[in-house]
């Protein structure tokens, strides 16, 4: 399985992008990707064995005051 780490938007930034994607699509027919959500990206897609573990390192990570 792949996981990739990302940073979605939110309000008017994500309103806002979204617009700005589908134009673009639209227009020019342009990379497949701009049918993805907006977001930005920490961690390209990478291969993991063990699913869990990665949720469990992110719930601690959210709990962290």
């Amino acid at each position: 399985m792949e996981v990739a780490f990302v940073i979605l938007l939110e309000g008017n930034e994500y309103n806002y992008i979204r617009k700005v994607q589908v134009r673009l699509f639209e227009l020019f027919k342009t990379k497949e990707t701009l049918k993805l959500e907006p977001h930005m990206t920490i961690k390209y897609a990478f291969e993991i064995n063990n699913l869990p573990e990665i949720e469990k390192y992110f719930e601690n990570f959210a709990d962290f005051p």
